[in-house]
């Protein structure tokens, strides 16, 4: 038997079998969603207009920055290169933000920072787990994530030559890549 129960940060919660409480999933109320798509649109708007390092247009690459961490927190395949670029991007927010004190609302440059903040909160969790590797295990990691999208993007075309995947990755390269 399975119990619902809806905490007071907004989120469903269902109770497993053993009795702890699994798959959250987080309500957002409908003048939240309103607010973020007016925001997002007045962000797009800013970039469109080729205003891309004032505070408004930071809003929506702070979102998509937030969409990218959570799939490759759902995911869990990741390597240092995209976490190396996610680290970028946000820096460049941070100096976007900072710079934007006393041009914008308080409360927008707050809804920004925070925004921010969470977005290093996740890749600071992202940077740890892949912490745990090590250095050898590391490089290992890196071939195999290239490896399994190499095979991805060969499985989206109609004609693939197989001789490009096997030249360019051999599982005899990531095993020798170990041992030497």
């Amino acid at each position: 038997m399975r119990f619902v129960r809806i905490s007071p940060r907004r989120t469903i919660e269902v109770c497993t079998a053993s009795g702890a409480f699994a798959r959250r999933l987080t309500i957002v109320p409908v003048v939240d969603r309103v607010l973020d798509g007016c925001f997002q649109l007045l962000s797009l708007f800013f970039m469109t207009i080729g205003r891309n390092n004032e505070a408004p247009a930071a809003y929506a690459l702070t979102s998509t920055i937030k969409r990218l961490l959570a799939h490759l927190r759902e995911v869990d395949l990741y390597s240092e290169k995209d976490l190396t670029h996610c680290s970028h991007t946000l820096e460049r927010l941070r100096k976007i933000v900072k710079d934007a004190e006393g041009e914008y609302s308080p409360y927008f440059i707050t809804l920004l920072s925070n925004r921010v903040e969470l977005c290093q909160a996740t890749l600071t969790d992202l940077q740890n787990r892949l912490d745990r590797l090590g250095g050898d295990l590391l490089s290992i990691h890196e071939k195999l994530i290239s490896i399994l999208r190499s095979i991805s993007l060969a499985n989206t075309k109609t004609k693939v030559r197989p001789d490009l995947l096997y030249s360019a990755y051999r599982l005899s390269d990531v095993a020798s890549a170990n041992t030497s």
